[in-house]
């Protein structure tokens, strides 16, 4: 799934055609109105000084706080949906589609132990745990699906060349990475453009790679920390994978916006024994994986998409 990068002999970007970018924004929409909209607004306004058109679509759910209307104006499309739906799938199916209990996963109490079917209490953890397992990845199927709406028919088919997959509390602004180098501000400024350039440069790549879904990002993952061990997958073989910030090209970004989510991780959990991959960050290994898409970890680490939490 994963390989080098390696570039088409003689190949060269065409940095003149316009290239149509749809930004999905999913999951918890956390410090966005505080904080990261900024930021998503300054990512968009960077891509298109770069002759892209860029459209930003969002999911997120109703126990997350709502998005500011003033922001409204920085989305196409914007839909909020209730986890309700992820308890209604887990109920139609308790014993195939519940959660791994993986220890301490999620701190969530009692998540180390057996579900109880007989206790209202510990299929009600066992649901909690699902929404929280899940919650990212359904979100983010849901905004992929939002490709094909009602609303983006009017435009080129297929209306889009590149999928980004973003957070809601995705960060990247060079005011964060001055504190870095202070004496070195110009340098600093000199890097975060070459950076946004070869970015540019890649997104319009991937597209000359015949029909291979392809997705490029940093490889880096806020998971693979100390505080955090019990979500780190070498024991299991799969490969750490940054959730935050993933571009796939028109090939994987169709696969993607005609998956079934809960029907692709009913057969995981169906056909396979590697169930520890299949909670939480780690998870979107496997889909990719499964789906075929290949990964190419090229994009350099120090531009990070950093979590706010205030």
């Amino acid at each position: 799934m994963f390989y080098a990068s390696h570039y088409i002999e003689n190949f060269k970007v065409d940095y003149n055609k316009k290239i149509n970018i749809l930004i999905a924004v999913s999951g918890e929409t956390r410090c966005f109105n505080a904080v990261t909209h900024h930021h998503l607004k300054f990512f968009k306004e960077k891509l298109e000084s770069l002759n892209n058109n860029v459209f930003v679509i969002g999911h997120t759910w109703k126990h997350c706080p709502p998005i500011d209307k003033q922001h409204y104006r920085l989305f196409d499309a914007l839909e909020v949906a209730d986890q309700k739906i992820i308890d209604d799938w887990v109920l139609e199916d308790f014993l195939t589609r519940c959660p791994n209990h993986s220890t301490n996963s999620f701190n969530i109490t009692q998540s180390n132990q057996r579900v109880d079917i007989k206790n209202k209490e510990s299929i009600d953890t066992a649901l909690k745990l699902a929404r929280y397992s899940w919650g990212q990845h359904w979100s983010a199927f849901a905004s992929f699906k939002k490709y094909k709406q009602t609303k983006f028919k009017t435009r080129q088919s297929p209306p889009y060349d590149i999928l980004i997959r973003w957070r809601w509390d995705n960060s990247v602004s060079l005011e964060h990475y001055k504190t870095f180098m202070p004496a070195n501000i110009e340098l600093e400024e000199s890097i975060f453009e070459l950076f946004f350039n070869y970015l540019n440069s890649r997104i319009r790549m991937i597209n000359f790679h015949g029909d291979r879904p392809i997705g490029i990002t940093d490889g880096a993952s806020s998971i693979a920390t100390e505080e955090d061990q019990q979500f780190l997958p070498i024991e299991f073989g799969a490969p750490i994978l940054n959730d935050r910030f993933i571009i796939f090209n028109n090939q994987a970004a169709n696969i993607l916006r005609d998956t079934n989510f809960p029907d692709l991780l009913e057969l995981l959990y169906k056909y396979s024994f590697r169930k520890q991959n299949f909670e939480g960050h780690t998870l979107w290994y496997t889909l990719l994986l499964n789906l075929g898409i290949n990964m190419n970890l090229d994009l350099p680490i120090f531009i990070n998409l950093m979590r706010h939490d205030t």
